[in-house]
């Protein structure tokens, strides 16, 4: 959707907060359009350490995989990496998992390339946009925040955002 009204953008990155993530800090979006312009990623998305074995089981909630220098390596809504040769109750001691937050910093380039590219077949298995850029070789740079921002992907997590917003609560709660 933001591709087809960049012609009416005025800039080399553009920021995008998905809808199901009202809580985003302002801080969040400040790290990410630093860290895409000091890389050579075309996209930028805030990641968080994952802690709880139902979080890397949940499938509302998108896990990524990445290289040693932090850039995408797969999106995904099943648990990776698989760890091989333990009970799954053992993974978070053997393993970093990471949790992915639906916020975006793209270069504009990028950008107006991604609406011609065509869905992949990654795309359409886990119904997660960002692999059509992983499957047409762009990179995407992943930024570790220290918070899981209370995104909304259920009715349950909308009811838990409302109270948050009803105390005059932060995305830091």
């Amino acid at each position: 959707r933001i591709a087809s009204v960049l012609d009416q953008l005025k800039a080399d990155v553009i920021v995008n907060v998905q809808g199901d993530e009202p809580m985003i800090s302002c801080h969040v979006v400040d790290a990410l359009v630093t860290s895409l312009v000091a890389s050579d990623a075309g996209v930028a998305t805030p990641v968080y350490r994952l802690s709880e074995l139902g979080e890397v089981n949940d499938p509302n909630l998108v896990k990524v995989v990445r290289d040693d220098r932090g850039y995408a390596l797969y999106f995904s809504r099943s648990p990776v990496p698989y760890v091989r040769d333990l009970e799954s109750n053992e993974w978070l001691s053997s393993a970093t998992f990471w949790g992915h937050t639906g916020v975006y910093a793209y270069r504009r380039e990028v950008l107006a390339e991604f609406q011609r590219l065509p869905s992949g077949q990654l795309e359409g298995a886990e119904k997660l946009e960002q692999l059509r850029l992983l499957e047409a070789g762009k990179r995407i740079l992943t930024v570790e925040i220290d918070y899981h921002p209370h995104g909304v992907d259920t009715a349950a997590d909308l009811e838990e955002v409302k109270q948050i917003m009803a105390r005059g609560g932060s995305s830091y709660e």
